[in-house]
């Protein structure tokens, strides 16, 4: 078995890039899940969300 590890982040970026990386993320996360890959950590954060 071999591993790979991506990560998605937007940092500190403006509200509006942050909404927008994480709409790519959700969907590479369902892709993952679909497809039986392991999706061992998933951090959100409320407040990268909100202006």
């Amino acid at each position: 078995m071999s591993r790979s590890r991506a990560q998605i982040s937007a940092g500190r970026g403006p509200v509006e890039v942050r909404r927008f990386v994480a709409r790519p993320a959700e969907r590479m996360e369902a892709l993952c899940e679909e497809r039986g890959l392991v999706v061992v950590d998933v951090t959100r954060s409320s407040r990268c969300l909100t202006a």
